[in-house]
């Protein structure tokens, strides 16, 4: 059995909501994120929002990376956003 924390993230998990910001309309989504391992310590995510009206689903924006954890503790989170931005987060369990 794997003893590492992350395992416990590997699955799928889906779910709608509504958005509302000052500078938009608010706005109906549906998001869904996806964690599989890809490798011994390192974990795979996929992260999917599609906006929705009533006549249609479109793809709003996604974001994918990998988390990692080593035995004191540390988690590192590296995700790149279809926005031009990549991100490196670290921190503690």
């Amino acid at each position: 059995m794997d003893d590492n924390p992350l395992q416990a993230l590997i699955g799928e998990c889906e779910g709608t909501g509504s958005v509302s910001y000052p500078t938009i309309p608010t706005m109906r989504f549906r998001d869904q994120i996806v964690v599989t391992r890809a490798g011994t310590s390192v974990y795979h995510y996929l992260q999917q929002t599609w906006k929705q009206t009533e006549m249609v689903e479109s793809l709003s924006h996604r974001e994918t990376g990998f988390l990692k954890v080593d035995d004191e503790g540390n988690v590192e989170m590296l995700g790149a956003h279809g926005a031009d931005r990549v991100e490196v987060l670290r921190g503690q369990l």
